[in-house]
Protein backbone atom coordinates (compact mmCIF):
# COMPACT_ATOMS: atom_id res chain seq x y z
CA UNK A 1 0.00 0.00 0.00
CA UNK A 2 1.52 3.18 -0.84
CA UNK A 3 0.60 6.03 1.70
CA UNK A 4 0.99 9.35 0.39
CA UNK A 5 2.66 12.29 3.03
CA UNK A 6 1.36 16.02 2.32
CA UNK A 7 4.38 18.61 2.75
CA UNK A 8 3.06 21.72 3.82
CA UNK A 9 6.15 24.24 3.16
CA UNK A 10 5.44 28.04 4.07
CA UNK A 11 5.66 30.43 1.42
CA UNK A 12 8.91 32.89 1.27
CA UNK A 13 8.00 36.88 1.78
CA UNK A 14 7.81 38.63 -1.29
CA UNK A 15 10.92 40.51 -2.70
CA UNK A 16 11.31 43.52 -0.19
CA UNK A 17 10.08 42.32 2.36
CA UNK A 18 13.00 43.23 4.73
CA UNK A 19 16.59 42.42 4.98
CA UNK A 20 17.72 40.35 8.21
CA UNK A 21 21.02 42.07 8.69
CA UNK A 22 21.66 39.86 11.88
CA UNK A 23 23.39 36.51 11.60
CA UNK A 24 20.56 35.72 14.52
CA UNK A 25 17.72 36.50 12.36
CA UNK A 26 18.62 35.09 9.62
CA UNK A 27 19.61 31.35 11.78
CA UNK A 28 16.04 31.66 13.81
CA UNK A 29 14.24 32.29 9.99
CA UNK A 30 16.20 29.09 8.79
CA UNK A 31 15.34 27.09 11.69
CA UNK A 32 11.53 28.15 12.09
CA UNK A 33 11.04 27.02 8.61
CA UNK A 34 12.61 23.71 9.01
CA UNK A 35 10.92 23.19 12.18
CA UNK A 36 7.36 24.06 10.63
CA UNK A 37 8.42 21.80 7.98
CA UNK A 38 8.86 18.77 10.11
CA UNK A 39 6.00 19.53 12.47
CA UNK A 40 3.83 19.57 9.07
CA UNK A 41 5.09 16.08 8.36
CA UNK A 42 4.67 14.41 11.41
CA UNK A 43 1.22 16.16 11.75
CA UNK A 44 -0.05 15.02 8.60
CA UNK A 45 1.12 10.93 9.20
CA UNK A 46 -0.76 11.25 12.01
CA UNK A 47 -4.12 12.36 11.11
CA UNK A 48 -4.54 9.46 8.48
CA UNK A 49 -2.73 6.56 10.89
CA UNK A 50 -5.88 5.45 12.23
CA UNK A 51 -7.97 4.98 9.09
CA UNK A 52 -4.62 3.20 7.56
CA UNK A 53 -4.23 1.53 10.94
CA UNK A 54 -8.18 0.27 10.52
CA UNK A 55 -7.62 -0.86 6.66
CA UNK A 56 -4.22 -2.87 7.61
CA UNK A 57 -6.29 -4.37 10.55
CA UNK A 58 -9.29 -5.26 7.61
CA UNK A 59 -6.87 -7.05 5.33
CA UNK A 60 -5.25 -8.36 7.74
CA UNK A 61 -7.95 -10.31 9.43
CA UNK A 62 -9.42 -11.05 5.53
CA UNK A 63 -5.89 -12.16 4.74
CA UNK A 64 -6.00 -14.47 7.62
CA UNK A 65 -9.41 -16.32 6.85
CA UNK A 66 -8.48 -16.89 3.57
CA UNK A 67 -4.76 -18.83 5.02
CA UNK A 68 -7.43 -20.62 7.58
CA UNK A 69 -9.50 -21.83 5.46
CA UNK A 70 -7.50 -23.23 2.76
CA UNK A 71 -4.38 -24.68 4.79
CA UNK A 72 -6.26 -25.70 8.13
CA UNK A 73 -8.41 -28.09 6.44
CA UNK A 74 -5.50 -30.05 5.50
CA UNK A 75 -4.88 -30.45 9.70
CA UNK A 76 -7.54 -32.57 11.07
CA UNK A 77 -6.48 -31.88 14.68
CA UNK A 78 -7.05 -28.07 14.17
CA UNK A 79 -10.62 -28.26 13.31
CA UNK A 80 -11.87 -26.72 17.27
CA UNK A 81 -8.76 -23.92 16.44
CA UNK A 82 -10.24 -23.01 13.53
CA UNK A 83 -13.62 -22.79 14.23
CA UNK A 84 -12.29 -20.54 16.87
CA UNK A 85 -9.84 -18.64 14.76
CA UNK A 86 -12.66 -18.17 12.53
CA UNK A 87 -15.11 -17.01 15.29
CA UNK A 88 -12.36 -14.32 16.40
CA UNK A 89 -12.41 -12.96 12.94
CA UNK A 90 -16.09 -12.56 12.36
CA UNK A 91 -16.21 -10.93 16.09
CA UNK A 92 -13.01 -8.61 15.30
CA UNK A 93 -14.45 -7.54 12.13
CA UNK A 94 -17.66 -6.80 13.64
CA UNK A 95 -16.53 -4.85 16.76
CA UNK A 96 -13.41 -3.00 14.85
CA UNK A 97 -15.76 -0.77 13.07
CA UNK A 98 -18.11 -0.35 16.09
CA UNK A 99 -14.62 1.06 18.11
CA UNK A 100 -13.44 3.40 14.83
CA UNK A 101 -16.54 4.87 14.81
CA UNK A 102 -16.92 5.45 18.70
CA UNK A 103 -13.10 6.11 19.72
CA UNK A 104 -10.97 6.48 16.71
CA UNK A 105 -12.87 8.86 14.40
CA UNK A 106 -13.42 11.05 17.46
CA UNK A 107 -9.76 11.42 18.17
CA UNK A 108 -8.86 11.72 14.57
CA UNK A 109 -11.35 15.00 14.48
CA UNK A 110 -9.32 16.01 18.03
CA UNK A 111 -5.60 15.62 16.11
CA UNK A 112 -7.61 17.86 12.94
CA UNK A 113 -8.35 20.36 15.53
CA UNK A 114 -4.82 20.21 17.10
CA UNK A 115 -3.37 20.81 13.81
CA UNK A 116 -5.31 23.93 12.72
CA UNK A 117 -4.59 25.07 16.59
CA UNK A 118 -0.72 24.20 15.93
CA UNK A 119 -0.53 26.17 12.66
CA UNK A 120 -2.11 29.11 14.01
CA UNK A 121 -0.09 29.51 17.01
CA UNK A 122 2.81 29.20 14.48
CA UNK A 123 1.49 31.95 12.22
CA UNK A 124 0.55 34.05 15.12
CA UNK A 125 4.63 33.71 16.76
CA UNK A 126 5.90 34.86 12.91
CA UNK A 127 3.49 37.63 12.79
CA UNK A 128 4.70 38.99 16.71
CA UNK A 129 8.43 38.10 15.12
CA UNK A 130 7.44 40.45 12.08
CA UNK A 131 5.92 43.28 13.99
CA UNK A 132 8.28 42.95 16.67
CA UNK A 133 11.53 43.54 14.46
CA UNK A 134 9.38 46.15 12.08
CA UNK A 135 9.43 48.62 15.37
CA UNK A 136 12.12 51.42 14.27
CA UNK A 137 12.70 51.55 17.98
CA UNK A 138 15.50 49.83 19.69
CA UNK A 139 12.81 47.42 21.83
CA UNK A 140 14.74 44.66 24.53
CA UNK A 141 13.57 42.33 27.12
CA UNK A 142 15.29 42.28 30.76
CA UNK A 143 15.18 39.80 33.49
CA UNK A 144 15.31 40.99 37.19
CA UNK A 145 19.10 40.66 36.72
CA UNK A 146 19.87 42.89 33.96
CA UNK A 147 20.31 40.24 31.36
CA UNK A 148 18.94 41.10 27.87
CA UNK A 149 16.87 38.28 26.86
CA UNK A 150 15.23 39.52 23.76
CA UNK A 151 16.27 42.30 21.42
CA UNK A 152 14.19 43.55 18.36
CA UNK A 153 16.01 43.97 14.75
CA UNK A 154 17.03 47.78 15.67
CA UNK A 155 18.61 46.94 19.32
CA UNK A 156 20.38 43.97 17.50
CA UNK A 157 21.41 46.47 14.48
CA UNK A 158 22.43 49.55 17.31
CA UNK A 159 23.99 47.21 20.08
CA UNK A 160 25.73 44.62 17.88
CA UNK A 161 24.22 42.13 20.51
CA UNK A 162 25.26 38.57 19.75
CA UNK A 163 22.72 35.53 18.67
CA UNK A 164 20.46 34.55 20.61
CA UNK A 165 21.62 31.34 22.52
CA UNK A 166 24.17 33.76 23.32
CA UNK A 167 22.76 36.56 25.02
CA UNK A 168 22.27 35.94 28.34
CA UNK A 169 24.46 37.27 30.74
CA UNK A 170 24.64 40.39 28.56
CA UNK A 171 24.08 43.12 30.74
CA UNK A 172 21.37 46.11 29.99
CA UNK A 173 23.83 48.51 31.46
CA UNK A 174 26.81 47.51 29.55
CA UNK A 175 25.22 48.01 26.03
CA UNK A 176 23.07 51.20 26.78
CA UNK A 177 25.72 52.97 29.33
CA UNK A 178 28.73 51.28 29.28
CA UNK A 179 29.24 50.61 32.92
CA UNK A 180 30.13 47.58 34.69
CA UNK A 181 27.25 47.53 37.23
CA UNK A 182 23.84 49.96 37.14
CA UNK A 183 24.19 53.32 36.54
CA UNK A 184 23.02 54.95 39.85
CA UNK A 185 19.76 56.36 40.11
CA UNK A 186 18.91 54.73 36.72
CA UNK A 187 14.66 55.31 36.45
CA UNK A 188 14.47 51.99 34.89
CA UNK A 189 16.01 50.05 37.16
CA UNK A 190 13.52 51.89 39.77
CA UNK A 191 10.59 50.57 38.23
CA UNK A 192 11.83 46.91 39.06
CA UNK A 193 11.25 48.24 42.48
CA UNK A 194 7.83 50.40 41.67
CA UNK A 195 6.43 48.30 39.86
CA UNK A 196 5.48 51.23 37.80
CA UNK A 197 6.39 52.44 34.39
CA UNK A 198 8.51 55.66 33.89
CA UNK A 199 9.67 57.91 31.00
CA UNK A 200 12.58 59.50 30.71
CA UNK A 201 14.64 61.27 28.82
CA UNK A 202 18.85 60.85 29.05
CA UNK A 203 22.29 62.02 26.77
CA UNK A 204 23.89 58.96 26.58
CA UNK A 205 27.90 59.42 26.06
CA UNK A 206 28.61 56.27 25.77
CA UNK A 207 26.64 55.76 22.01
CA UNK A 208 26.77 59.85 21.58
CA UNK A 209 22.61 59.97 21.73
CA UNK A 210 19.91 61.26 23.22
CA UNK A 211 17.53 58.79 24.47
CA UNK A 212 13.84 58.40 25.41
CA UNK A 213 13.15 55.48 27.43
CA UNK A 214 10.38 54.38 28.24
CA UNK A 215 10.40 50.84 30.64
CA UNK A 216 7.56 48.57 31.34
CA UNK A 217 7.64 46.16 34.28
CA UNK A 218 6.81 42.48 32.69
CA UNK A 219 5.09 40.01 35.20
CA UNK A 220 3.75 36.50 35.48
CA UNK A 221 1.11 34.57 36.29
CA UNK A 222 1.20 35.61 40.21
CA UNK A 223 1.58 38.97 39.71
CA UNK A 224 5.29 38.83 40.51
CA UNK A 225 7.73 41.46 38.73
CA UNK A 226 10.49 39.19 36.51
CA UNK A 227 11.83 41.99 34.51
CA UNK A 228 11.59 44.90 32.38
CA UNK A 229 10.50 45.71 28.57
CA UNK A 230 12.70 48.43 27.49
CA UNK A 231 11.43 50.63 24.59
CA UNK A 232 14.07 52.96 23.50
CA UNK A 233 13.87 56.20 20.94
CA UNK A 234 16.69 57.89 19.62
CA UNK A 235 15.72 61.84 20.16
CA UNK A 236 18.83 63.49 18.95
CA UNK A 237 17.95 64.80 16.17
CA UNK A 238 14.91 66.24 17.80
CA UNK A 239 17.13 67.66 20.69
CA UNK A 240 19.04 69.11 18.44
CA UNK A 241 15.94 70.99 16.53
CA UNK A 242 14.73 72.16 19.99
CA UNK A 243 18.30 73.89 20.62
CA UNK A 244 18.32 75.49 17.76
CA UNK A 245 14.40 76.99 18.09
CA UNK A 246 15.35 78.03 21.83
CA UNK A 247 18.33 79.50 20.63
CA UNK A 248 16.20 81.72 17.70
CA UNK A 249 13.56 82.44 20.27
CA UNK A 250 16.42 83.86 22.75
CA UNK A 251 18.38 85.16 19.86
CA UNK A 252 18.56 88.39 17.61
CA UNK A 253 18.37 87.44 14.24
CA UNK A 254 20.70 90.11 12.79
CA UNK A 255 23.48 90.44 15.23
CA UNK A 256 23.60 87.14 17.42
CA UNK A 257 23.08 88.60 20.22
CA UNK A 258 20.86 87.41 23.00
CA UNK A 259 17.13 89.40 22.12
CA UNK A 260 15.26 90.90 25.08
CA UNK A 261 13.55 87.24 25.71
CA UNK A 262 16.92 86.22 26.47
CA UNK A 263 18.25 89.02 28.43
CA UNK A 264 15.54 88.95 31.08
CA UNK A 265 15.65 84.42 31.08
CA UNK A 266 19.29 84.72 32.03
CA UNK A 267 19.21 88.16 34.68
CA UNK A 268 16.35 86.23 36.64
CA UNK A 269 19.55 83.83 37.69
CA UNK A 270 22.28 86.56 38.13
CA UNK A 271 20.37 88.52 40.57
CA UNK A 272 19.24 85.70 42.24
CA UNK A 273 22.88 84.52 42.64
CA UNK A 274 24.04 88.20 43.78
CA UNK A 275 21.48 88.51 46.40
CA UNK A 276 22.74 85.40 48.04
CA UNK A 277 26.25 86.31 47.57
CA UNK A 278 26.03 89.94 49.00
CA UNK A 279 26.99 91.22 45.76
CA UNK A 280 26.59 94.56 44.12
CA UNK A 281 26.36 94.28 40.40
CA UNK A 282 26.05 97.47 37.41
CA UNK A 283 24.18 97.32 34.41
CA UNK A 284 25.03 99.04 31.53
CA UNK A 285 22.17 100.22 28.82
CA UNK A 286 23.53 101.67 25.60
CA UNK A 287 21.57 103.49 22.84
CA UNK A 288 23.44 104.38 18.99
CA UNK A 289 23.23 107.70 18.54
CA UNK A 290 21.49 109.19 15.40
CA UNK A 291 20.59 105.65 13.98
CA UNK A 292 17.35 107.10 12.27
CA UNK A 293 19.66 109.98 10.39
CA UNK A 294 21.43 106.81 9.31
CA UNK A 295 18.79 104.71 7.88
CA UNK A 296 17.26 107.79 6.25
CA UNK A 297 20.67 109.18 4.43
CA UNK A 298 22.41 105.95 4.01
CA UNK A 299 20.20 103.98 4.07
CA UNK A 300 18.65 100.51 6.01
CA UNK A 301 21.77 98.47 5.00
CA UNK A 302 24.35 101.14 6.56
CA UNK A 303 22.42 100.74 9.59
CA UNK A 304 22.28 97.22 10.19
CA UNK A 305 26.43 97.05 9.32
CA UNK A 306 26.45 100.27 12.69
CA UNK A 307 24.07 97.38 14.84
CA UNK A 308 26.72 94.72 13.69
CA UNK A 309 29.83 97.26 14.56
CA UNK A 310 28.27 97.81 17.89
CA UNK A 311 27.56 94.36 18.83
CA UNK A 312 30.88 93.41 17.90
CA UNK A 313 32.54 95.44 19.68
CA UNK A 314 30.40 95.47 23.20
CA UNK A 315 31.86 91.56 22.75
CA UNK A 316 34.79 92.39 21.90
CA UNK A 317 35.00 94.92 25.51
CA UNK A 318 32.88 92.55 28.36
CA UNK A 319 33.40 88.91 29.17
CA UNK A 320 31.89 86.05 27.41
CA UNK A 321 30.17 85.14 30.66
CA UNK A 322 28.92 88.36 30.51
CA UNK A 323 24.86 89.04 29.09
CA UNK A 324 24.84 91.10 26.13
CA UNK A 325 21.65 91.79 24.44
CA UNK A 326 19.54 93.78 21.98
CA UNK A 327 16.45 94.03 23.83
CA UNK A 328 14.87 97.26 21.26
CA UNK A 329 16.17 98.62 17.95
CA UNK A 330 18.80 100.44 18.81
CA UNK A 331 19.47 99.60 22.09
CA UNK A 332 21.72 97.21 23.82
CA UNK A 333 22.32 95.97 27.52
CA UNK A 334 25.27 94.65 29.47
CA UNK A 335 25.19 92.57 32.99
CA UNK A 336 27.20 93.13 34.80
CA UNK A 337 29.77 95.32 34.26
CA UNK A 338 31.37 95.19 36.92
CA UNK A 339 30.55 95.21 41.02
CA UNK A 340 31.83 98.76 41.70
CA UNK A 341 32.04 102.21 40.03
CA UNK A 342 35.69 101.97 40.11
CA UNK A 343 35.86 99.02 37.38
CA UNK A 344 32.84 100.10 35.57
CA UNK A 345 34.95 103.21 34.88
CA UNK A 346 37.81 101.51 33.85
CA UNK A 347 35.44 99.01 31.66
CA UNK A 348 34.23 102.15 30.10
CA UNK A 349 37.59 103.65 28.66
CA UNK A 350 37.96 100.47 27.18
CA UNK A 351 34.52 100.73 25.44
CA UNK A 352 35.17 104.46 24.55
CA UNK A 353 38.79 103.16 22.94
CA UNK A 354 37.28 100.42 21.24
CA UNK A 355 34.83 103.02 19.39
CA UNK A 356 37.64 106.09 18.70
CA UNK A 357 39.81 103.07 16.88
CA UNK A 358 36.34 102.13 14.44
CA UNK A 359 35.89 105.62 13.65
CA UNK A 360 39.69 106.16 12.73
CA UNK A 361 40.09 103.45 10.72
CA UNK A 362 38.24 104.29 7.42
CA UNK A 363 35.78 106.88 6.20
CA UNK A 364 32.44 104.88 7.27
CA UNK A 365 29.96 108.48 5.73
CA UNK A 366 28.97 108.07 9.56
CA UNK A 367 30.46 108.59 13.43
CA UNK A 368 29.81 105.48 15.43
CA UNK A 369 28.32 107.09 18.66
CA UNK A 370 26.49 105.59 22.01
CA UNK A 371 24.81 106.90 25.26
CA UNK A 372 24.86 104.96 28.16
CA UNK A 373 23.23 104.73 31.21
CA UNK A 374 24.46 102.31 34.11
CA UNK A 375 21.91 101.25 37.48
CA UNK A 376 23.27 99.26 40.60
CA UNK A 377 21.83 96.16 41.51
CA UNK A 378 22.36 96.77 45.37
CA UNK A 379 21.52 93.20 47.71
CA UNK A 380 20.38 95.58 50.50
CA UNK A 381 17.78 96.93 48.78
CA UNK A 382 17.11 94.77 45.75
CA UNK A 383 15.46 96.08 42.00
CA UNK A 384 13.91 93.94 39.79
CA UNK A 385 15.43 93.35 36.23
CA UNK A 386 12.73 95.94 34.95
CA UNK A 387 13.87 98.40 37.61
CA UNK A 388 17.08 98.36 36.84
CA UNK A 389 16.47 98.89 33.24
CA UNK A 390 14.61 102.08 34.05
CA UNK A 391 16.64 103.36 35.80
CA UNK A 392 19.23 102.67 33.62
CA UNK A 393 17.37 104.06 30.98
CA UNK A 394 16.44 107.08 32.73
CA UNK A 395 20.09 107.82 33.30
CA UNK A 396 20.96 106.93 29.34
CA UNK A 397 18.44 109.85 28.30
CA UNK A 398 20.20 112.28 30.56
CA UNK A 399 23.20 111.64 29.11
CA UNK A 400 22.20 111.82 25.56
CA UNK A 401 20.33 115.21 25.91
CA UNK A 402 23.53 116.65 27.52
CA UNK A 403 25.58 115.16 25.03
CA UNK A 404 24.73 117.17 22.31
CA UNK A 405 26.31 115.71 19.38
CA UNK A 406 29.89 114.17 21.64
CA UNK A 407 31.11 110.74 21.57
CA UNK A 408 29.82 108.85 25.14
Amino acid sequence: MVIEMPIRVTNSRPTGYYYMKSEYMANMNSSNKDSRDSLSLRTELNYSKPLHLFLIAVVSIFLTEVVVMLVFPILSFSLKFRGALLDASLLTLTIFPIIYILLIKPFQRQIVELKKAEETILQAKQDWEDVFNSITDIVTIHDKDFNIIRANRSALEKFQLPVLDKIFNSKCYTHYHGTEKPLRGCPSCNSLTTGEPCNSEIFEPHLNMFMEIRAIPRRDRNNKITGLIHVVRDITERKKIEKQLHSLSITDELTGLYNRRGFFKLIEHHLKLAKRQNMKLMLLYADLDNLKEINDTLGHNNGDEVLLVTANILKATYRESDIIARIGGDEFVVFPVGTSEGHVEIIMDRLQKNIDAYNVQEEHGYKLSISVGISCFDPTSPLSADELLAEADKLMYSNKKNKKGTFL
